[in-house]
């Protein structure tokens, strides 16, 4: 399992980030995501976070926000 420590920081990177693909969802590009995919990288919506996390954790890993 990811560290607390680093996923916290990975978080916060990203969210600091002013790139446009950090407002909308990475999958679906609805606007004002709320969740993270620390996967890839990315943020994405509740809808697609519902669909990440249905895969499990051993093979993608979704965090709110």
């Amino acid at each position: 399992m990811a560290d607390q420590a680093a996923v916290k920081k990975i978080l916060s990177e990203l969210s600091r980030r002013e790139d446009l693909e950090n407002k909308v969802c990475a999958d679906c590009s609805n606007p004002n995501p709320q969740w993270a995919s620390l996967s890839f990288a990315t943020f994405i919506c509740l809808q697609c976070a519902g669909v990440h996390r249905g895969f499990g954790v051993h093979i993608r890993l979704a965090r709110y926000l």
